[in-house]
């Protein structure tokens, strides 16, 4: 079922799917099941990958998402870009308190959620 390849996190498992759409947009094709022995290749414009192109393809996807994972992190806790351009307005107005609460919250959720 199409909803057993979500995961916790919302985003999307990668598998063999995933990687021939990445690798093969528009390329017609069948999978009976997990492996690559499952794979019927349907499309004659373009040509199968082989069962090591999609391992790679798997193996650069998942490393692209875990490279990428702190930038979710962070954009799930700063704070909302209307208080960021708010907080910027009033500092520019010589209040800066709430500048230095924004500036102050970023710097911590950086450092909870630093870049690998």
């Amino acid at each position: 079922m199409w909803n057993d390849k979500i995961l916790d996190d919302g985003s999307l498992e990668i598998d063999i799917g995933v990687a021939l759409c990445s690798l093969r947009p528009g390329a017609q094709w069948a999978l009976g099941g997990d492996n690559y022995v499952d794979l019927k290749w349907l499309d004659s414009a373009q040509q199968k990958p082989t069962e090591e192109e999609i391992n790679n393809e798997i193996a650069r996807l998942v490393q692209a998402r875990e490279d990428n994972s702190y930038r979710n992190k962070r954009k799930k806790e700063y704070p909302p870009l209307e208080d960021v351009i708010v907080a910027l307005a009033e500092r520019e107005e010589g209040r800066p308190e709430m500048w230095e609460s924004v500036a102050a919250l970023r710097e911590s959720v950086r450092n909870k959620y630093p870049k690998l």
